[in-house]
């Protein structure tokens, strides 16, 4: 039996998400769930461990479309069937206003 480790429960989300990487490469991804500290996604090409990153999701919170940007690492990226490669990010900064959308997306 795996334990969860995480620290904080999980929620599943919607919509689209883009990671930005050190380079400028932007590479699209579907975002599949989020909590207070992270993101995990659905990408087409694996993501290196530890990498810096920034994260942008587009997503619906009731009625409207809200933005959520943050800076994130690569905690682990796996391949996932033939969806492609799940990774998990950590959310390593996120400024006030984005905080506050997080907030709304997991309440």
């Amino acid at each position: 039996m795996k334990i969860d480790t995480r620290s904080f429960a999980r929620k599943p989300v919607r919509g689209r998400a883009l990671i930005v990487l050190p380079n400028g490469a932007k590479w699209p991804a579907k975002p599949k769930d989020l909590s207070k500290d992270g993101i995990s996604v659905v990408t087409s090409e694996p993501l290196a461990m530890d990498v810096k990153c920034t994260v942008a999701l587009e997503t619906v919170c009731g009625s409207e479309i809200v933005h959520l940007m943050a800076q994130a690492k690569v905690i682990y990226c796996i391949l996932s069937g033939t969806e492609g490669f799940r990774a998990g990010l950590q959310f390593t900064q996120i400024d006030s206003a984005n905080n506050a959308v997080l907030a709304q997306l997991l309440a």
